[in-house]
């Protein structure tokens, strides 16, 4: 009797290095495969802040760790109920391993914790997968930008749009303060009639060539018109030229030297209006 166990508990350790040593190669590479082999020791150095208690109980019950505690739960249930199959068909034979020499009885316990083994290594084997599939796919949407990472990029790049607002606000603010202080000073206003107005200004004796001193689209250039007329400002209709200056000259500039004869034209025009008068 002793003969026979020892060489039967022998057999069975030999079977179950046999299976072990498979099961945890594939447990490894299985590992190494959904992390791509990224090895660290971050998770066994010291963390002072892991024996907080109330930090503690605040990851042991988040919903993350009720989740995963659900997870690892089914899939010891499943691992159990393929066990428990496996070994419900081998019920009659390990009902009749009295009646049985023990050599045939250790061959039949072998046997059945041989395919035990195997079924489980499949069912963990099926759940490594699905759960591959699954870490993957929670992995690309953690990485998916929300609406706010959104906003914040967009804020970063183009420039937050409160405070692009109020540089418009300035702008237009300061454009209306020019248009009030040159306007009432400038030659003549050149417009579309209605959605453009560009005032000039020309003075023979310091300027080589007129200057644009304001200019404006749709309710600013109704403004330059009207501020045009309560100061006296001669408004002339030419719509080529106004568009051409509106959008080919800065303010401050003078006008370029294919427009010379044209506004030549327009302050001789105006000049000899103020004569007539």
């Amino acid at each position: 009797m002793p003969g026979i166990l020892l060489e039967s508990v022998l057999g069975l350790v030999a079977i179950v290095l046999g299976l072990m040593v498979p099961l945890c190669a594939v447990s490894i590479l299985g590992s190494g495969l959904q992390t791509r082999f990224n090895i660290t020791f971050k998770t066994i150095e010291m963390n002072w802040e892991k024996l907080d208690p109330v930090k503690g109980f605040q990851r042991i019950f988040s919903l993350r760790a009720v989740v995963r505690g659900l997870s690892a739960l089914l899939k010891t249930l499943f691992v159990a109920i393929v066990t428990y199959y496996v070994i419900r068909s081998r019920i009659p034979e390990m009902l009749l391993s009295g009646f049985i020499p023990l050599e045939t009885a250790f061959s039949q316990a072998t046997s059945l914790f041989l395919a035990v083994a195997i079924s489980i290594s499949a069912a963990l084997m099926a759940i490594g997968v699905a759960d591959l599939g699954w870490e993957k796919w929670k992995h690309l949407q953690d990485l998916r930008m929300s609406k706010q990472d959104i906003k914040e990029e967009a804020k970063q790049d183009e420039g937050d749009p409160l405070v692009k607002a109020r540089m418009r606000r300035l702008a237009s603010e300061l454009t209306r303060q020019t248009i009030a202080k040159e306007v009432p000073k400038s030659t003549v206003v050149i417009t579309n009639p209605t959605h453009f107005a560009v005032a000039l200004k020309f003075d023979r004796d310091s300027m080589q060539a007129p200057t644009v001193v304001a200019k404006g689209a749709d309710l600013m250039a109704k403004r330059i018109i009207e501020i045009a007329k309560e100061n006296g400002v001669a408004v002339v209709e030419r719509k080529a030229v106004a568009r051409f200056l509106y959008f080919n000259v800065k303010v401050g500039k003078s006008i370029p030297y294919e427009l010379y004869m044209a506004v030549a034209e327009i302050i001789n025009f105006v000049n000899r209006q103020k004569r007539a008068a």
